[in-house]
């Protein structure tokens, strides 16, 4: 008989496999690889030995125990064996007698039982007819049923029985599968976790007298499902989603405990609501869900659903411990917990180790830290506000008495503070004089309250997020800033603190960016009577920064001016005054260079040193008037002097402002070593606030005053469009966009959108180039009226002139020369002008020479080539200067040397893809080896920087002298359907078409012919699903 079974097995294995009905190929099984191992081996030791086997799949809830049952199947579906899946459930009570092999030949007679309930079952799951009056049957007519069913089905091969979970099935599997030892029959089953996590042996039931009870060892296996690895957590999210993780969000993945049932839910929840960055790669979460806290309604509603039954799940005490550790902030001292709580640590062993049991928290360092700050957030929110304020006090007490300091413990301040409060309204002055300087958002938020406090408040505060004081239990204790003071008097005079608390928020507010509501404190302070003097001075400045910042320089001098001629106040006060005069003079109309003469010295006889301020006012005033080596020359300076300790404004910081000028004037490598890329991630840090992991996710990227980050992303952004890094530099520029239109900086908007503009520009997305243009139009439109001649305030080219150049683009690529003239005559109309635009655009001359060239207009490229000749000679120590120089006389001249010198010395990569072009054109069938190495070069450098229709155009040229590219590539595969299905050409097409573009206009802007614009129409229909151009705009800025 075992014999005639190894037969049929092998045969079944070699010849017949059947696969799973039904069953379909679905995301890989991640994090399984050694339980499938072992899987595999039984269903091969099984197969080859003709011996029954037994595995049992065990694990919590979630761990995937069906998942791994079906992939089982498949195993042994691959190798032959029949799968007969029993779904019903069994009948209740169920007790399953033990059976032996001796017992299934001599069944004892008696009523109907489990056996019978199984023959039905066993029947259906085996595609045979259920037996007729098998449910009266009684036990030895089931039992001998049951075996005739399994024999008659292993005479046909190899047999798997396959039951996922049920509390009585499996055990009497078991015994009826020990009935068939010596047959290729396999049992796999599920079951509830009962074992620690690991990989073990299954003894199995015990003998009879005499007899062995089932498989022999090595045929019976146990695998009891221990959590996923944090990788394959990420692979999971991958394959559902898209994409992996990032750090954040593969914290917040933590909750699921590693299960992969928990990691679907989890994810499905934070899609539902929206709480994931669509497109982002890695995945993360939104800006809105990271941020969510107790003040804006915590966490997203799924997730804090998802939260809320975890915590019901737990016991009491396990909540309190949490809901304690909440409010105490990211991490705790246990022993802080336990004053909340009222108990000695050690009586609480027993609850942290259930809170780290839920997923929660943790617990293995000395600190109690959330698995993620929307955890702590759901804790926060699900606490009634007036018991949330009131545990924030009895924190604030805790805290204090072990030592924090008053910027340490400023959410408690924030959040439990009410009015008229003599303990707290003192310590919120005190908060945010010190945190000024380090987390200005912050110190905003501390100084509103403390007026809210004092009854002096209401409504100043409305608009700003009360939930960036938590920041502070994430960052270290910062010094003083300039309107630092000592703890002031509880019982001081309360028209003071008000004076001083106003001036405290209104200098926050402009540091951290938000202009518009610092202005309006200042001027509301202000108009209040007998306002002490340093209070006032300090809201002058405050004043005069915001306008200084919104353009607007003349008012800004005259406020600061004012506030330096105050007699009485501190001398730190009266040098942010001078510092900001300084600031001023530098972004009005002329070169003021006796006034800021006169100030240095001026400062110098009140013992102030301002010479860096002023070396850098003199390098901006050099910049903007078309002398960009003196500029870097007196950069250079001003960051010496500040190393020294000299002072610099916080709003015109001397090391990112020079890496602004050295980045615009072509010199990359050192504007990235001015530049630290670690910057927005704030000092190093200790303590408990200091944590990585969990806690760091939550960290902002911005937190001191938002000047310097902004100039840093500029910076980052052109360091990436000179390397043809398209993406990065798209990434940094609408960073700094973001934090410029937040702050309402008309001039630092202008510089990244600049750079948004290029990047469309060379990508063809003519829609997103029209709408930054715009902008730029509308900058340039509000800064009139100006004297004419005179450079717009910030650095690099006038908003105006930006957009004359981008226009110009525009209207070439729609092959409508006419404007292009206009365009031109205003572009060289003003050399200055044009100078700046050159040291943004290093491209931008040599197009200009080669637009008036086909224009008909050689006298204009000769006058343009001149300007930059000037200008080059002028400054022969600016890298960007001589590559354009060059690149316009190759141009003009038909000179080849000069166009290969400008493809090899441009500093900008695109540029020196438009150098080697031209080159190749000029060349042309005259030297085609070269001119094709030439184009081949240009096409290879468009297509790594994504200009597509750059590149079409560099084919084209090609194709003229006999070289044929292929203007399409796939790279690693793709969804067969869907916008991530389409290539990059196609993706192009569909935002032509999108935009109304006809056929005819799309292939003139992507230089393709009209025959293969349909040709891609007709594939982004098809893998879209749609049938027409109206489908295909509305769905577009959709998806």
């Amino acid at each position: 008989m075992a014999t005639e079974h190894r037969d049929q097995a092998r045969a079944a294995g070699a010849v017949h496999p059947e696969p799973v009905r039904g069953e379909q190929a679905g995301p890989p099984l991640r994090g399984r690889a050694e339980e499938l191992a072992l899987l595999d081996r039984l269903v091969e030791r099984t197969l080859s030995s003709c011996r029954a086997a037994v595995a049992r799949i065990s694990g919590p809830g979630g761990a995937g125990r069906s998942r791994l049952l079906r992939e089982g199947e498949l195993l042994a579906a691959a190798r032959g064996f029949r799968i007969a899946r029993l779904t019903a459930p069994p009948p209740a009570p169920l007790t399953a007698p033990g059976w032996t092999q001796s017992a299934w030949r001599s069944v004892p007679l008696g009523a109907a039982g489990p056996l019978a309930a199984l023959v039905p079952v066993l029947a259906r799951a085996l595609e045979v007819r259920v037996p007729s009056g098998a449910e009266e049957w009684d036990e030895p007519q089931a039992g001998r049923a049951l075996l005739g069913l399994l024999d008659g089905r292993l005479q046909q091969g190899p047999l798997l029985l396959s039951c996922d979970g049920g509390a009585g099935w499996p055990a009497l599997l078991g015994q009826l599968v020990a009935a068939r030892r010596g047959a290729p029959l396999l049992l796999l089953t599920t079951g509830h976790e009962g074992h620690p996590p690991g990989l073990r042996q299954w003894p199995g039931p015990g003998p009879g007298p005499g007899e062995r009870s089932g498989p022999e060892d090595g045929q019976l296996l146990r695998l009891v499902l221990g959590p996923l690895s944090a990788v394959a957590v990420g692979q999971l999210c991958a394959d559902l989603l898209g994409a992996p993780p990032d750090s954040g969000l593969a914290a917040l993945l933590g909750l699921a405990r590693g299960r992969p049932g928990e990691v679907f839910e989890l994810l499905g929840a934070l899609e539902r609501d929206g709480a994931l960055r669509p497109g982002a790669d890695p995945l993360q979460l939104s800006a809105g869900a990271a941020d969510g806290g107790p003040a804006d309604g915590g966490p997203p509603r799924r997730l804090g659903e998802l939260i809320a039954r975890r915590l019901c799940a737990a016991p009491g005490r396990v909540r309190l411990l949490l809901e304690a550790a909440a409010v105490l902030g990211p991490a705790s001292l246990p022993d802080e917990v336990a004053q909340m709580l009222d108990e000695p640590v050690s009586a609480l062993v027993p609850v942290f180790r259930e809170a780290a049991r839920t997923g929660l928290a943790h617990c293995e360092s000395e600190y109690l830290t959330f698995r993620h700050e929307l955890v702590r957030s759901a804790l926060l929110a699900g606490l009634p506000p007036a018991v949330r304020a009131a545990m924030h006090r009895q924190a604030l007490a805790v805290q204090l008495a072990g030592g924090r300091s008053a910027v340490a413990v400023a959410p408690h301040l924030l959040h439990g503070a009410y009015r008229g409060d003599p303990v707290t309204g003192p310590l919120l002055r005190l908060a945010a004089a010190q945190s000024l300087a380090r987390d200005p958002a912050t110190a905003a938020e501390l100084a509103l309250r403390g007026l809210d406090v004092l009854g002096v408040g209401e409504g100043l505060g409305d608009g700003l997020d009360e939930g960036l004081g938590e920041r502070l239990l994430a960052e270290p204790e910062a010094g003083a800033g300039p309107g630092a003071a000592g703890a002031p008097d509880a019982a001081g005079d309360g028209a003071l603190a008000a004076a001083e608390l106003s001036a405290l928020a209104a200098e926050a507010c402009v540091r951290s960016g938000a202009l518009d509501r610092g202005r309006s404190l200042a001027e509301a302070a202000l108009a209040r009577p007998a306002v002490p003097v340093a209070a006032a001075a300090r809201l002058r400045i405050a004043l005069a920064d915001a306008l200084m910042l919104l353009d607007r320089p003349a008012g800004a001098l005259a406020l600061a001016e004012r506030a330096a001629g105050d007699r009485g106040i501190p001398s730190t006060v009266r040098q942010e005054a001078l510092l900001t005069q300084a600031a001023a003079l530098a972004q009005g109309p002329g070169e003021p260079h006796r006034e800021l003469a006169r100030l240095l010295r001026r400062a110098h006889t009140q013992g102030l040193d301002l010479r860096a301020a002023v070396r850098l006012a003199d390098g901006v005033l050099a910049w903007r008037a078309g002398r960009p080596e003196a500029a870097l020359q007196l950069g250079q300076e001003a960051v010496a002097l500040a190393a020294q300790g000299c002072a610099t404004a916080w709003h015109t910081p001397a090391e990112p402002i020079r890496a602004l000028l050295l980045v615009q004037a072509g010199c990359p490598d050192e504007a990235a070593a001015a530049i630290d890329p670690t910057a927005a991630d704030g000092s190093a840090s200790s303590g408990p606030a200091a944590s990585s992991g969990p806690v760091a996710a939550r960290r902002p990227v911005t937190v001191g005053p938002f000047v310097p980050e902004l100039i840093r992303r500029i910076v980052l952004a052109r360091l990436a469009l000179a390397e043809g890094a398209l993406q990065r530099a798209d990434a940094e520029a609408h960073a700094a966009l973001r934090l410029a239109e937040r702050a309402a900086t008309p001039h630092c908007a202008a510089l990244a959108r600049r750079v948004l503009a290029t990047v469309a520009v060379h990508r063809g997305d003519h829609p997103a180039a029209v709408e930054h243009t715009a902008a730029l139009r509308a900058t340039a439109a509000a800064q009139r009226p100006v004297p004419p001649q005179t450079p717009a305030p910030g650095l690099g080219a006038d908003p105006a002139t930006a957009a004359a150049w981008f226009e110009a683009q525009l209207l070439a690529a729609d092959g409508d020369l006419g404007p292009v003239g206009h365009a031109l005559k205003e572009l060289a109309a003003d050399e200055a002008a044009l100078g700046r635009l050159t040291l943004d655009e290093p491209a931008c001359v040599p197009w200009l020479v080669r637009a008036a060239l086909a224009a008909g207009e050689p006298e204009r490229a000769a006058a343009v080539l001149a300007a930059v000749r000037r200008l080059a000679e002028a400054n022969p120590a600016v890298p960007a200067l001589r590559p354009a120089a060059e690149h316009a006389r190759g141009l003009l001249e038909h000179d080849p040397r000069a166009l290969a010198v400008a493809a090899r010395d441009h500093r900008d990569a695109w540029a020196r893809a438009s150098a080697a072009e031209d080159l190749g054109v000029l060349l042309g069938p005259a030297d085609r080896p070269r001119a094709v190495r030439s184009l081949g070069q240009a096409l290879e450098a468009y297509q790594r920087l994504g200009a597509e229709r750059d590149a079409a155009r560099a084919r084209r040229r090609l194709r003229a002298l006999g070289v044929r590219r292929r203007h399409w590539t796939r790279a690693e595969p793709s969804p067969a359907t869907g916008w991530a299905s389409l290539t990059r050409t196609e993706r192009t097409v569909a935002g032509h078409a999108a935009a109304g573009l006809t056929n005819r206009q799309i292939a003139a802007r992507m230089f393709l012919s009209p025959h293969t614009v349909a040709f891609h129409l007709r594939q982004i229909f098809r893998k879209l699903g749609i049938h027409s151009r109206l489908e295909l705009a509305l769905r577009a800025p959709a998806e």
